[in-house]
């Protein structure tokens, strides 16, 4: 299995699940979302049980849901991009679209509440998968630096192999093809 192959699928189930979460989180604390009322049409979405009105349900509805969308969105664009941009300025980029989205929303161009909260969620949710889209390039490691030609990332992590120009490790020590 190539290993651009393996990072689609790394990124795939990052924004599946975020976008799973998101979507169970509406079907059982909250039915009045637009997409819901539409999808009950096909789907028999009375029969399954609703969340009550407690604190919990009430910061998954209004807050859990929109930092799935945001974990998942820079998972989205980091996968669109084919990891090409810089990771700081695709989620430094998706801040500003979740910020801008909420002040939409307050000049009701966009429906929705502005919440300060929601943007602040957003923004937590989203450095987690910065940081874990910057994992998965550090243990890629030597994998990445091939496909682009590149010698060295520059992540320098733990568990980041750079290109060292074919020469072998023992134990951790570099040696030069002649001295295997």
């Amino acid at each position: 299995m190539g290993d651009k192959w393996r990072a689609s699928i790394f990124y795939g189930v990052h924004i599946g699940m975020a976008l799973l979460l998101g979507l169970l989180v509406y079907v059982f604390c909250g039915r009045d979302i637009r997409i819901l009322k539409l999808a009950e049409q096909w789907l028999p979405l009375e029969y399954l049980p609703e969340a009550g009105n407690g604190i919990i349900q009430s910061f998954a509805r209004n807050h859990l849901c929109d930092m799935a969308w945001a974990y998942a969105l820079v998972f989205s664009v980091c996968l669109i991009w084919r990891e090409e941009g810089s990771l700081g300025r695709i989620t430094a980029g998706c801040m500003v679209f979740a910020g801008l989205s909420e002040f939409l929303q307050l000049a009701g161009i966009l429906t929705g509440t502005f919440d300060i909260w929601d943007i602040v969620l957003e923004w937590l949710a989203m450095i987690p998968a910065a940081f874990l889209i910057k994992r998965h390039k550090e243990k890629r490691g030597g994998q990445y630096e091939k496909e682009n030609n590149k010698r060295d990332s520059g992540y320098g992590g733990t568990g980041s192999i750079s290109y060292d120009g074919g020469r072998k490790r023992k134990f951790g020590f570099r040696f030069s093809k002649d001295n295997s």
